[in-house]
Protein backbone atom coordinates (compact mmCIF):
# COMPACT_ATOMS: atom_id res chain seq x y z
CA UNK A 1 0.00 0.00 0.00
CA UNK A 2 1.37 3.40 -0.96
CA UNK A 3 0.55 6.65 0.82
CA UNK A 4 0.49 10.17 -0.60
CA UNK A 5 0.58 13.12 1.78
CA UNK A 6 -0.04 16.84 1.40
CA UNK A 7 -2.74 16.64 -1.29
CA UNK A 8 -4.58 19.94 -1.10
CA UNK A 9 -7.54 20.99 -3.21
CA UNK A 10 -7.78 19.38 -6.62
CA UNK A 11 -4.50 17.54 -6.22
CA UNK A 12 -6.47 14.73 -4.52
CA UNK A 13 -8.23 14.04 -7.80
CA UNK A 14 -4.94 14.18 -9.69
CA UNK A 15 -3.41 11.70 -7.28
CA UNK A 16 -6.34 9.39 -8.00
CA UNK A 17 -5.78 9.70 -11.75
CA UNK A 18 -2.14 8.76 -11.37
CA UNK A 19 -3.00 5.63 -9.38
CA UNK A 20 -6.13 4.43 -11.19
CA UNK A 21 -5.73 1.11 -13.01
CA UNK A 22 -6.01 1.18 -16.80
CA UNK A 23 -8.37 -1.75 -17.34
CA UNK A 24 -10.76 -2.14 -14.46
CA UNK A 25 -12.51 -0.19 -11.73
CA UNK A 26 -10.76 2.02 -9.20
CA UNK A 27 -12.88 2.65 -6.12
CA UNK A 28 -12.21 6.06 -4.63
CA UNK A 29 -13.55 5.82 -1.09
CA UNK A 30 -13.64 9.13 0.77
CA UNK A 31 -13.95 9.83 4.47
CA UNK A 32 -17.32 11.57 4.14
CA UNK A 33 -20.03 12.43 1.62
CA UNK A 34 -19.00 16.08 1.13
CA UNK A 35 -15.44 15.09 0.24
CA UNK A 36 -16.66 12.39 -2.15
CA UNK A 37 -18.76 14.96 -4.03
CA UNK A 38 -15.82 17.37 -4.33
CA UNK A 39 -13.45 14.66 -5.57
CA UNK A 40 -16.04 13.37 -8.03
CA UNK A 41 -16.60 16.86 -9.46
CA UNK A 42 -12.85 17.43 -9.76
CA UNK A 43 -12.39 14.12 -11.56
CA UNK A 44 -15.20 14.89 -13.99
CA UNK A 45 -13.49 18.20 -14.75
CA UNK A 46 -9.90 17.11 -15.16
CA UNK A 47 -10.20 13.48 -16.28
CA UNK A 48 -11.19 11.94 -19.58
CA UNK A 49 -11.92 8.63 -17.86
CA UNK A 50 -15.39 7.38 -17.01
CA UNK A 51 -16.33 8.65 -13.54
CA UNK A 52 -19.18 7.03 -11.62
CA UNK A 53 -20.44 8.68 -8.43
CA UNK A 54 -22.50 6.65 -5.95
CA UNK A 55 -24.41 9.03 -3.72
CA UNK A 56 -25.15 8.44 -0.09
CA UNK A 57 -28.86 8.01 0.73
CA UNK A 58 -28.50 11.10 2.94
CA UNK A 59 -30.61 9.51 5.66
CA UNK A 60 -29.52 8.36 9.11
CA UNK A 61 -29.13 4.62 9.71
CA UNK A 62 -32.56 3.06 10.43
CA UNK A 63 -34.26 6.35 9.58
CA UNK A 64 -37.98 6.36 8.79
CA UNK A 65 -37.48 8.78 5.92
CA UNK A 66 -37.05 7.63 2.33
CA UNK A 67 -34.12 9.01 0.33
CA UNK A 68 -35.19 11.79 -2.02
CA UNK A 69 -36.31 10.55 -5.44
CA UNK A 70 -33.41 12.31 -7.20
CA UNK A 71 -30.93 10.58 -4.90
CA UNK A 72 -32.63 7.22 -5.46
CA UNK A 73 -32.43 7.79 -9.19
CA UNK A 74 -28.70 8.64 -9.08
CA UNK A 75 -27.98 5.59 -6.95
CA UNK A 76 -30.04 3.28 -9.16
CA UNK A 77 -28.21 4.39 -12.29
CA UNK A 78 -24.80 3.99 -10.65
CA UNK A 79 -25.55 0.54 -9.21
CA UNK A 80 -27.02 -0.62 -12.53
CA UNK A 81 -23.95 0.58 -14.44
CA UNK A 82 -21.66 -1.27 -12.04
CA UNK A 83 -23.74 -4.43 -12.41
CA UNK A 84 -23.53 -4.25 -16.20
CA UNK A 85 -19.86 -3.21 -16.39
CA UNK A 86 -18.28 -4.32 -19.69
CA UNK A 87 -14.66 -3.37 -19.10
CA UNK A 88 -12.49 -0.29 -19.60
CA UNK A 89 -11.07 2.26 -17.21
CA UNK A 90 -13.68 3.41 -14.70
CA UNK A 91 -13.31 5.47 -11.52
CA UNK A 92 -16.02 4.89 -8.91
CA UNK A 93 -16.34 7.54 -6.19
CA UNK A 94 -18.29 7.17 -2.95
CA UNK A 95 -18.04 7.83 0.77
CA UNK A 96 -16.85 5.23 3.27
CA UNK A 97 -20.41 5.00 4.62
CA UNK A 98 -21.81 4.33 1.14
CA UNK A 99 -19.14 1.74 0.36
CA UNK A 100 -19.78 -0.08 3.63
CA UNK A 101 -23.54 -0.38 3.09
CA UNK A 102 -24.64 -3.65 1.50
CA UNK A 103 -26.72 -3.53 -1.68
CA UNK A 104 -28.83 -5.89 -3.76
CA UNK A 105 -26.71 -8.13 -5.97
CA UNK A 106 -26.06 -7.54 -9.68
CA UNK A 107 -28.69 -10.20 -10.48
CA UNK A 108 -31.34 -7.85 -9.12
CA UNK A 109 -30.37 -5.06 -11.51
CA UNK A 110 -29.87 -7.33 -14.52
CA UNK A 111 -33.25 -8.98 -14.00
CA UNK A 112 -35.19 -5.82 -13.21
CA UNK A 113 -33.79 -3.48 -15.88
CA UNK A 114 -36.10 -3.22 -18.89
CA UNK A 115 -35.04 -1.54 -22.13
CA UNK A 116 -37.86 -0.40 -24.40
CA UNK A 117 -37.15 0.71 -27.96
CA UNK A 118 -39.21 1.90 -30.91
CA UNK A 119 -40.73 -1.13 -32.59
CA UNK A 120 -40.90 -3.26 -29.45
CA UNK A 121 -44.11 -5.12 -28.71
CA UNK A 122 -45.65 -3.59 -25.60
CA UNK A 123 -49.21 -3.82 -24.33
CA UNK A 124 -50.31 -0.68 -22.45
CA UNK A 125 -51.87 -2.78 -19.69
CA UNK A 126 -48.63 -4.75 -19.23
CA UNK A 127 -46.54 -1.57 -19.11
CA UNK A 128 -48.78 -0.06 -16.44
CA UNK A 129 -48.61 -3.29 -14.45
CA UNK A 130 -44.80 -3.05 -14.58
CA UNK A 131 -44.98 0.55 -13.35
CA UNK A 132 -47.00 -0.61 -10.37
CA UNK A 133 -44.66 -3.55 -9.70
CA UNK A 134 -41.72 -1.13 -9.68
CA UNK A 135 -43.53 1.14 -7.18
CA UNK A 136 -43.87 4.12 -9.54
CA UNK A 137 -46.40 6.75 -8.49
CA UNK A 138 -49.22 7.39 -10.95
CA UNK A 139 -49.85 11.11 -11.50
CA UNK A 140 -52.91 12.69 -13.07
CA UNK A 141 -51.34 15.36 -15.26
CA UNK A 142 -47.62 16.20 -15.02
CA UNK A 143 -44.39 14.62 -13.89
CA UNK A 144 -42.13 16.30 -11.35
CA UNK A 145 -39.53 13.75 -10.19
CA UNK A 146 -38.12 10.29 -10.93
CA UNK A 147 -40.36 7.35 -10.06
CA UNK A 148 -43.55 8.81 -11.57
CA UNK A 149 -45.68 8.13 -14.64
CA UNK A 150 -48.78 9.52 -16.34
CA UNK A 151 -51.00 7.43 -18.61
CA UNK A 152 -53.26 9.00 -21.19
CA UNK A 153 -54.82 6.08 -23.07
CA UNK A 154 -51.92 4.53 -25.01
CA UNK A 155 -49.52 7.42 -24.35
CA UNK A 156 -47.21 7.12 -21.32
CA UNK A 157 -45.11 9.86 -19.76
CA UNK A 158 -42.48 8.12 -17.63
CA UNK A 159 -39.78 9.60 -15.43
CA UNK A 160 -37.61 6.53 -15.02
CA UNK A 161 -35.03 6.26 -12.25
CA UNK A 162 -32.80 4.93 -15.03
CA UNK A 163 -32.62 8.27 -16.84
CA UNK A 164 -31.95 11.91 -16.09
CA UNK A 165 -34.93 13.12 -18.12
CA UNK A 166 -38.55 11.95 -18.54
CA UNK A 167 -39.78 10.40 -21.79
CA UNK A 168 -43.07 10.06 -23.66
CA UNK A 169 -43.97 6.70 -25.23
CA UNK A 170 -46.54 6.40 -28.01
CA UNK A 171 -48.01 2.91 -28.32
CA UNK A 172 -50.28 1.92 -31.18
CA UNK A 173 -51.52 -1.55 -32.11
CA UNK A 174 -49.29 -3.10 -29.46
CA UNK A 175 -46.08 -1.53 -30.80
CA UNK A 176 -43.96 1.33 -29.47
CA UNK A 177 -44.16 3.89 -32.29
CA UNK A 178 -42.22 6.78 -30.82
CA UNK A 179 -40.09 7.75 -27.78
CA UNK A 180 -39.30 11.39 -27.05
CA UNK A 181 -37.73 13.25 -24.17
CA UNK A 182 -40.11 15.82 -22.73
CA UNK A 183 -39.59 19.15 -20.97
CA UNK A 184 -40.90 19.19 -17.41
CA UNK A 185 -41.81 22.88 -17.62
CA UNK A 186 -43.71 22.89 -20.91
CA UNK A 187 -44.68 19.20 -21.04
CA UNK A 188 -43.73 19.20 -24.72
CA UNK A 189 -41.53 16.86 -26.72
CA UNK A 190 -37.90 18.01 -26.85
CA UNK A 191 -35.86 15.42 -28.73
CA UNK A 192 -35.98 11.80 -29.79
CA UNK A 193 -34.78 9.15 -27.35
CA UNK A 194 -33.10 5.96 -28.52
CA UNK A 195 -34.68 3.89 -25.78
CA UNK A 196 -36.23 3.94 -22.34
CA UNK A 197 -34.20 2.27 -19.59
CA UNK A 198 -36.75 1.40 -16.94
CA UNK A 199 -35.36 0.69 -13.48
CA UNK A 200 -37.31 0.07 -10.25
CA UNK A 201 -38.17 3.09 -8.15
CA UNK A 202 -36.26 1.55 -5.23
CA UNK A 203 -33.07 -0.50 -5.09
CA UNK A 204 -34.83 -3.51 -3.60
CA UNK A 205 -37.86 -5.73 -4.23
CA UNK A 206 -41.29 -4.25 -3.60
CA UNK A 207 -43.41 -7.21 -4.73
CA UNK A 208 -45.92 -8.75 -2.32
CA UNK A 209 -43.82 -11.84 -1.63
CA UNK A 210 -40.84 -9.73 -0.50
CA UNK A 211 -42.97 -7.40 1.60
CA UNK A 212 -44.59 -10.41 3.26
CA UNK A 213 -41.12 -11.58 4.32
CA UNK A 214 -40.45 -8.15 5.87
CA UNK A 215 -43.74 -8.28 7.79
CA UNK A 216 -42.97 -11.82 8.93
CA UNK A 217 -39.53 -10.72 10.21
CA UNK A 218 -41.08 -7.94 12.29
CA UNK A 219 -43.87 -10.15 13.60
CA UNK A 220 -41.43 -12.92 14.61
CA UNK A 221 -39.05 -10.60 16.44
CA UNK A 222 -41.54 -8.21 17.99
CA UNK A 223 -42.10 -8.59 21.73
CA UNK A 224 -45.39 -6.67 21.61
CA UNK A 225 -48.08 -5.86 19.08
CA UNK A 226 -46.46 -5.65 15.58
CA UNK A 227 -49.17 -3.17 14.61
CA UNK A 228 -47.33 -0.63 16.74
CA UNK A 229 -44.24 -0.93 14.57
CA UNK A 230 -44.34 1.93 11.98
CA UNK A 231 -42.85 -0.15 9.14
CA UNK A 232 -45.19 -3.10 9.77
CA UNK A 233 -48.19 -0.80 9.93
CA UNK A 234 -47.33 0.97 6.67
CA UNK A 235 -46.65 -2.31 4.86
CA UNK A 236 -50.17 -3.46 5.67
CA UNK A 237 -51.56 -0.32 4.07
CA UNK A 238 -49.49 0.01 0.89
CA UNK A 239 -46.76 -1.36 -1.35
CA UNK A 240 -44.01 0.56 0.39
CA UNK A 241 -43.01 1.87 3.79
CA UNK A 242 -40.61 4.52 5.01
CA UNK A 243 -37.45 2.85 6.27
CA UNK A 244 -37.92 -0.30 4.19
CA UNK A 245 -34.37 -0.04 2.80
CA UNK A 246 -33.10 -1.20 6.20
CA UNK A 247 -34.85 -4.55 5.71
CA UNK A 248 -32.70 -5.41 2.71
CA UNK A 249 -31.71 -8.90 3.95
CA UNK A 250 -35.42 -9.79 4.19
CA UNK A 251 -36.63 -8.39 0.87
CA UNK A 252 -33.67 -9.24 -1.39
CA UNK A 253 -32.48 -12.74 -2.14
CA UNK A 254 -28.83 -11.71 -1.95
CA UNK A 255 -26.92 -8.70 -0.61
CA UNK A 256 -23.30 -7.88 -1.47
CA UNK A 257 -20.56 -5.28 -1.13
CA UNK A 258 -20.64 -2.51 -3.74
CA UNK A 259 -17.40 -3.80 -5.25
CA UNK A 260 -18.99 -7.26 -5.64
CA UNK A 261 -21.43 -5.87 -8.20
CA UNK A 262 -18.68 -6.04 -10.81
CA UNK A 263 -18.42 -9.21 -12.92
CA UNK A 264 -15.96 -11.89 -11.77
CA UNK A 265 -12.44 -11.29 -13.01
CA UNK A 266 -12.75 -7.49 -13.14
CA UNK A 267 -9.58 -5.67 -12.08
CA UNK A 268 -10.13 -3.63 -8.91
CA UNK A 269 -8.00 -1.05 -7.14
CA UNK A 270 -8.65 1.32 -4.24
CA UNK A 271 -7.81 4.93 -3.46
CA UNK A 272 -8.74 5.83 0.11
CA UNK A 273 -8.96 9.58 0.70
CA UNK A 274 -8.84 10.64 4.34
CA UNK A 275 -10.10 7.15 5.29
CA UNK A 276 -12.18 6.75 8.44
CA UNK A 277 -13.11 3.16 9.25
CA UNK A 278 -14.55 3.88 12.66
CA UNK A 279 -17.17 6.62 12.37
CA UNK A 280 -19.70 4.83 10.11
CA UNK A 281 -19.63 1.65 12.21
CA UNK A 282 -19.95 3.63 15.44
CA UNK A 283 -22.91 5.57 14.00
CA UNK A 284 -24.70 2.42 12.77
CA UNK A 285 -24.36 0.68 16.14
CA UNK A 286 -25.42 3.76 18.08
CA UNK A 287 -28.52 4.17 15.93
CA UNK A 288 -29.36 0.46 16.26
CA UNK A 289 -29.43 0.78 20.04
CA UNK A 290 -31.56 3.93 19.82
CA UNK A 291 -34.26 2.48 17.57
CA UNK A 292 -34.44 -0.93 19.27
CA UNK A 293 -34.13 -0.01 22.94
CA UNK A 294 -35.52 3.51 23.08
CA UNK A 295 -38.10 3.33 20.28
CA UNK A 296 -38.92 -0.38 20.49
CA UNK A 297 -38.65 -1.00 16.74
CA UNK A 298 -37.65 -4.28 15.12
CA UNK A 299 -34.81 -3.94 12.58
CA UNK A 300 -31.96 -6.16 11.28
CA UNK A 301 -28.64 -5.94 13.13
CA UNK A 302 -25.90 -3.60 11.77
CA UNK A 303 -23.70 -6.49 10.58
CA UNK A 304 -26.55 -7.62 8.31
CA UNK A 305 -26.70 -4.21 6.61
CA UNK A 306 -23.11 -2.93 6.66
CA UNK A 307 -19.78 -4.65 6.17
CA UNK A 308 -17.54 -4.52 9.22
CA UNK A 309 -14.23 -2.70 9.53
CA UNK A 310 -12.44 -6.04 9.36
CA UNK A 311 -14.23 -6.93 6.11
CA UNK A 312 -13.30 -3.58 4.55
CA UNK A 313 -9.66 -4.01 5.55
CA UNK A 314 -9.64 -7.53 4.12
CA UNK A 315 -11.24 -6.37 0.86
CA UNK A 316 -8.76 -3.54 0.45
CA UNK A 317 -5.74 -5.67 1.35
CA UNK A 318 -6.16 -8.06 -1.60
CA UNK A 319 -6.19 -5.26 -4.19
CA UNK A 320 -3.76 -2.47 -5.13
CA UNK A 321 -4.43 0.40 -2.74
CA UNK A 322 -3.29 4.00 -2.32
CA UNK A 323 -4.10 6.14 0.69
CA UNK A 324 -4.32 9.89 0.04
CA UNK A 325 -4.10 12.48 2.80
CA UNK A 326 -4.36 16.27 2.93
CA UNK A 327 -2.15 16.38 6.01
CA UNK A 328 1.51 16.79 5.02
CA UNK A 329 3.97 14.08 5.95
CA UNK A 330 6.02 16.67 7.81
CA UNK A 331 4.57 19.79 9.45
CA UNK A 332 7.40 21.80 7.85
CA UNK A 333 5.62 21.29 4.51
CA UNK A 334 2.25 22.63 5.64
CA UNK A 335 0.57 25.19 3.38
CA UNK A 336 -0.62 28.41 5.06
CA UNK A 337 -4.26 28.42 6.15
CA UNK A 338 -6.64 28.95 3.24
CA UNK A 339 -4.02 28.17 0.64
CA UNK A 340 -5.88 25.20 -0.78
CA UNK A 341 -8.50 27.49 -2.32
CA UNK A 342 -6.82 30.88 -2.69
CA UNK A 343 -3.06 30.45 -2.50
CA UNK A 344 -0.89 33.42 -1.68
CA UNK A 345 1.66 33.41 -4.50
CA UNK A 346 4.42 34.95 -2.40
CA UNK A 347 3.98 32.33 0.31
CA UNK A 348 3.80 29.69 -2.40
CA UNK A 349 7.13 30.79 -3.89
CA UNK A 350 8.86 30.73 -0.50
CA UNK A 351 7.52 27.31 0.26
CA UNK A 352 8.31 25.93 -3.18
CA UNK A 353 11.85 27.17 -2.84
CA UNK A 354 12.23 25.25 0.44
CA UNK A 355 10.66 21.94 -0.36
CA UNK A 356 10.60 21.31 -4.10
CA UNK A 357 13.76 19.23 -3.87
CA UNK A 358 12.51 17.05 -1.03
CA UNK A 359 9.08 16.04 -2.26
CA UNK A 360 8.08 13.89 -5.20
CA UNK A 361 5.97 16.48 -6.91
CA UNK A 362 4.15 19.78 -6.76
CA UNK A 363 0.85 20.44 -8.50
CA UNK A 364 -0.42 23.98 -8.87
CA UNK A 365 -3.74 24.80 -10.48
CA UNK A 366 -4.78 28.35 -11.25
CA UNK A 367 -8.12 29.96 -12.05
CA UNK A 368 -6.97 31.70 -15.24
CA UNK A 369 -4.12 31.90 -17.74
CA UNK A 370 -3.01 35.17 -16.13
CA UNK A 371 -2.56 33.33 -12.85
CA UNK A 372 -0.65 30.59 -14.66
CA UNK A 373 1.70 33.27 -16.04
CA UNK A 374 2.22 34.71 -12.55
CA UNK A 375 3.05 31.27 -11.21
CA UNK A 376 5.50 30.74 -14.09
CA UNK A 377 7.29 33.95 -13.11
CA UNK A 378 7.59 32.76 -9.51
CA UNK A 379 8.92 29.39 -10.61
CA UNK A 380 11.48 31.15 -12.79
CA UNK A 381 12.63 33.28 -9.84
CA UNK A 382 13.31 30.20 -7.71
CA UNK A 383 15.12 28.46 -10.58
CA UNK A 384 12.47 25.88 -11.47
CA UNK A 385 13.22 25.26 -15.12
CA UNK A 386 10.69 24.06 -17.67
CA UNK A 387 7.69 23.24 -15.49
CA UNK A 388 5.31 20.91 -17.25
CA UNK A 389 2.01 22.42 -18.32
CA UNK A 390 -1.28 20.75 -18.87
CA UNK A 391 -4.97 21.48 -19.05
CA UNK A 392 -7.90 20.03 -17.12
CA UNK A 393 -8.50 17.52 -19.91
CA UNK A 394 -4.91 16.95 -20.99
CA UNK A 395 -2.72 16.26 -18.02
CA UNK A 396 0.77 15.14 -18.91
CA UNK A 397 3.45 13.30 -17.00
CA UNK A 398 3.40 11.85 -13.51
CA UNK A 399 4.01 13.24 -10.06
CA UNK A 400 7.72 13.79 -10.54
CA UNK A 401 8.38 17.49 -10.89
CA UNK A 402 6.27 20.64 -11.02
CA UNK A 403 2.98 20.87 -12.92
CA UNK A 404 0.98 23.98 -13.68
CA UNK A 405 -2.65 23.52 -14.69
CA UNK A 406 -5.47 25.90 -15.40
CA UNK A 407 -8.47 25.13 -13.22
CA UNK A 408 -9.67 25.61 -9.65
CA UNK A 409 -7.23 27.41 -7.36
CA UNK A 410 -5.28 24.84 -5.37
CA UNK A 411 -1.77 23.76 -4.48
CA UNK A 412 -0.71 20.22 -3.70
CA UNK A 413 2.62 18.91 -2.50
CA UNK A 414 2.93 15.18 -3.01
CA UNK A 415 5.26 12.92 -1.14
CA UNK A 416 4.96 9.16 -1.48
CA UNK A 417 6.17 6.55 1.02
Amino acid sequence: MSKIFGCYGSSKAMAVMENAIDDGATFVVCGDEELSKIVSQDLETISQDKVLFISDTETLPYDLENPHSQIRSMRNQALYRLSTYKGGKTIVVCSMYTFSKKVASSNFWIEKAKKIKVGDKVKPADLEALMMEYAYNKEELDLSEPGEYVRNSDVFDIYSTGDTKPVRLFIRDGLVRDIHYIDLETNRNVSEAEELLLLPSYEFNTDEKSLRRARSFIRSNCSGDPENDPVFYELKQSQHANGLEYFLPEICEETVKVSDLLPDGTGIAFCLIEPDLESYWHTANRRYKEVTKEMGRVVPRPEELWITNEEIEKTVSIHPCTEIFEEPLDSNYAIPSGASRQPNLSATSNMLDKIVESVDGVVITASSKDRVNQIDQILDLIDIENPKHGSPRNICGGFRGVFVLEGALSVGFIRET
